[in-house]
C-alpha cells in the first residue's frame, strides 16, 4: 500500500519540465525555514521588540498582497515561467543586499523594511504564476497527485530545515542562514529557467492589464462557491497566519522560553503533520462534498491553536502537528478543486484572488497579532485566534454554495 501511495505521488515527476519546476521549489523550499527564524532572531536581537517584528512581517506580507492580482494578469497574458523566473531572482539579490548591509552595520530597521517589502512585492507576483503552472506541465489524471508533490515539498523542508535553521541560528547567528536562503533563490531561477516556454493561453487580443484584471472578478462573482471559498479562507488566514508568524517566536524567546532550538522544532512538527496531510490528500483518489470537508477540518483546528497556550513543548508540538496534518489534507484538495472548475484562459487571475484571499489580510493578521502580544501576551493571541477559526468555519457551514460543492 505504501509503495502503491508513493507510486502515485510520484508520478508526474516523469514529465521533464514538472521535474525541473519541483527540483527548484524544492531547493528553495530549504530556504524558507531559514528565512522565518533569521528573520525574528535578527529583528528581536536587534530590538527586542514584538511591534518591530510585526513591522517586519507587514513589510513581507503586504506588497505580497498587493502585487497578487497584478501577478495573475501577467500570468495569463505571458508566459508563467518567465513570471516565475524574474520573481526568484530577484528575491535571491534582495536577501543578498539584506546580508551584506546587515554585516557592513549599515542596515537600521526600516531599511530591512524597505528590501523586504521589494521581496514581498516579487513574491506577489510568483504566486499566480506558481499555482498556474501546474496544470500545463502534467496531464489532468495527475493533477491531484502533482499538487499534493508541490504543497508537500515546502513541508519536507520545515521538517528538515527548521531544526537546523534553530541550530544555526543559535550556533552562528541568523546572517548565514540569510545568506543560504538567497542562494536557494538563485537555484530555483536556474531551474525555472531550465522549463520550456508556456505560452499565453486563450485566442484574441490582449485587452488592457485593467480589463483582464476586470474580467477575472467578473468571473469569481459569477461562481457563488468560489466567493464563499474565498472569503472563508481569508478569514481563516487572518485567525491562523499572524500568530503562528508572530506569536510563535514571542511564545518561544517569551513565557513558554522554548528558545530558538524550541522553536525550530515548533516549526518542524508544523511542517510534519503537514506533510502527512498532504500525502494522504495526494493517495485519495476522490473526495465528496469537498466545500464542507474545507469547512470541518478548519473548524477540527480551532482547539488546537488554544491548547498551545499552555502547553509544554512536546504537546505544543503534538498540537501543531495535528493543525498541520488537518490544514494539509484541505490545501491538496482545495487548489485541485480550483484548477479543476476554472476555465484555463481565466486560471492564473483566479489563482491570483485564491492567493490574495490567503495572504490579503496576512499583514493585518500580523500587525495585530504583534499589537496584541505586545499589549496582552502571546497567549491571548493563540486564544482570540482558535475563537476566530472556529467562527469562520461555522459563517463557512452555513453557506449552501459552499457546503454542497462536489
Amino acid at each position: 500500500m505504501i509503495a502503491g501511495a508513493a507510486s502515485r505521488i510520484g508520478a508526474p515527476l516523469a514529465g521533464r519540465d514538472f521535474r525541473w519546476l519541483w527540483c527548484g521549489q524544492a531547493i528553495s523550499a530549504l530556504g524558507d525555514p531559514l528565512q522565518a527564524v533569521a528573520l525574528a532572531w535578527l529583528v528581536l536581537d536587534r530590538t527586542g521588540s514584538p511591534v518591530a517584528l510585526s513591522a517586519v512581517f507587514l513589510a513581507l506580507g503586504l506588497p505580497r498582497a498587493l502585487l497578487t492580482l497584478l501577478g495573475g494578469v501577467l500570468t495569463d497574458r505571458t508566459d508563467p515561467r518567465r513570471v516565475m523566473l524574474w520573481s526568484d531572482g530577484a528575491r535571491a539579490l534582495l536577501l543578498g543586499a539584506v546580508v551584506a548591509l546587515a554585516l557592513a552595520a549599515a542596515l537600521p530597521l526600516w531599511g530591512l523594511v524597505g528590501l523586504l517589502a521589494v521581496h514581498g512585492a516579487a513574491g506577489g507576483l510568483f504566486a499566480p504564476a506558481a499555482g498556474s503552472i501546474v496544470p500545463r506541465v502534467v496531464p489532468p489524471e495527475r493533477l491531484q497527485a502533482a499538487n499534493a508533490l508541490q504543497q508537500m515539498t515546502p513541508q519536507i523542508a520545515m521538517v528538515l530545515g527548521a531544526p537546523l535553521a534553530g541550530l544555526l541560528v543559535a550556533g552562528v547567528g541568523p546572517l548565514p542562514a540569510l545568506a543560504l536562503n538567497a542562494a536557494s533563490f538563485a537555484v530555483a531561477a536556474l531551474a525555472v529557467l531550465a522549463m520550456a516556454p508556456q505560452p499565453r493561453r486563450g485566442g484574441g487580443p490582449r485587452a488592457s492589464l485593467l480589463a483582464e484584471g476586470r474580467q477575472g472578478l467578473a468571473y469569481v462573482r459569477r461562481e457563488p462557491w468560489l466567493v464563499a471559498l474565498l472569503l472563508v479562507d481569508a478569514i481563516l488566514s487572518l485567525a491562523a497566519i499572524g500568530p503562528l508568524a508572530v506569536g510563535l517566536p514571542l511564545l518561544a524567546r517569551g513565557e513558554a522560553d522554548f528558545g530558538a532550538r524550541g522553536l525550530g522544532l515548533l516549526l518542524a512538527a508544523f511542517g510534519g503533520g503537514s506533510l502527512a496531510g498532504m500525502l494522504f490528500a495526494g493517495t485519495w483518489a476522490s473526495a465528496r462534498r469537498r466545500g464542507r470537508v474545507f469547512c470541518l477540518l478548519h473548524l477540527a483546528q480551532a482547539p488546537l491553536f488554544a491548547a498551545l497556550v499552555w502547553a509544554p513543548l512536546p504537546l505544543a508540538a503534538a498540537c501543531l502537528a495535528a493543525v498541520g496534518l488537518l490544514n494539509g489534507v484541505v490545501l491538496v484538495l482545495y487548489l485541485a478543486l480550483i484548477q479543476e472548475r476554472v476555465a484555463a484562459a481565466l486560471l492564473g487571475r483566479v489563482m491570483s484572488l485564491v492567493a490574495l484571499a490567503g495572504s490579503a489580510l496576512v499583514p493585518l493578521s500580523q500587525l495585530v497579532s504583534g499589537l496584541v502580544a505586545q499589549v496582552a501576551g502571546p497567549r491571548l493571541l493563540f486564544l482570540g485566534a482558535g475563537a476566530l477559526l472556529l467562527a469562520g468555519a461555522l459563517g463557512g457551514l452555513l453557506a449552501p454554495a459552499l457546503r454542497r460543492v462536489e
